[in-house]
């Protein structure tokens, strides 16, 4: 249970100045930060102290005290530990585009150097001119697997521009009316789909295996008409599937956190420091971003 909890907060990751992490020593304990956050949703922290990211090989510390504030605009924001077993802190509040956020910890107890870190909230992206292209279909034991191409192009009004694409899978069943037939969602569990491995890396693209996501450097592209290929694993039963594109915009800081944690593949440690962080004197990430979502029904 324990394991389930710390692993699952690495599914929910996501500031402003990147701070690269040096070679902590090995007694050395940090306070460690987990916050990535959205507009018009609640504010969650995770707060442990330790040397390095929880892993499967060396879980973090919970703290005996811990001191925590959160301003919005310079304005103090109240934020409560709620009953989870880990260290969590919740502050009731839905953010908006342009807010800067910043978050001051320390453990007067621990003998652990206070940290500090900001964030502000960036616009919401669009993606427009969307193409599905259906390429190969390769059948097995009544699943196919489809080779799917993705065009489309990003509408965005932030100065950086640092993105996250998931995509999920969605089924949907056909219900015959008097008149017409209706397609309806029928599971709220989706699929995400896979990397397509037959087809080389597009510059400026990273597929991040942990987060099932691609993450988009907008200024490494060498064609802002974005083209990823994917692979679609579908019941042979289903004629259609609905594809739900969620894209995240992100700071520069949040998205140069994920990519680097992704290297570390969970196994962040003192003597591994690859991981850039936002939290002055400590590790982690204090992030907000943004996120819009788009469905589209394609036929097998």
């Amino acid at each position: 249970m324990k394991y389930s909890i710390y692993i699952s907060l690495f599914c929910f990751f996501l500031v402003s100045c990147s701070i690269p992490i040096d070679e902590l020593p090995e007694t050395k304990s940090k306070i460690i930060v987990q916050c990535e956050f959205s507009s018009g949703q609640d504010i969650d922290v995770y707060v442990y102290k330790g040397v390095g990211l929880p892993s499967f090989e060396s879980l973090p510390e919970v703290p005996d005290s811990i001191n925590i504030k959160m301003y919005v605009d310079f304005d103090y924001l109240a934020i409560h530990q709620t009953e989870n077993a880990s260290p969590h802190f919740q502050a009731d509040f839905s953010a908006i585009p342009g807010q800067r956020f910043n978050l001051n910890i320390d453990m007067p107890f621990e003998g652990i150097e206070p940290v500090n870190a900001s964030t502000i909230v960036p616009l919401s992206s669009n993606m427009n001119n969307i193409q599905v292209n259906l390429l190969t279909d390769t059948i097995i034991d009544e699943r196919r697997m489809s080779h799917v191409l993705l065009n489309f192009n990003i509408e965005d009004k932030n100065e950086e521009k640092y993105f996250e694409l998931l995509i999920d899978r969605v089924q949907l069943a056909e219900i015959v009316e008097p008149v017409d037939t209706i397609w309806h969602e029928i599971n709220l569990e989706t699929d995400k789909v896979l990397l397509d491995p037959t087809k080389d890396p597009v510059r400026g693209i990273t597929w991040l295996s942990e987060r099932r996501s691609f993450l988009i450097d907008y200024y490494e592209l060498e064609d802002k008409n974005i083209s990823i290929p994917f692979s679609l694993d579908s019941p042979v039963s289903d004629l259609l599937s609905l594809l739900r594109y969620t894209l995240k915009t992100h700071t520069k800081d949040g998205f140069e956190f994920i990519k680097s944690y992704e290297k570390t593949k969970l196994n962040y440690q003192s003597d591994f420091p690859i991981l850039v962080s936002n939290i002055e004197n400590g590790i982690g990430v204090f992030a907000a971003y943004n996120q819009s979502v788009t469905d589209q029904v394609i036929s097998h």
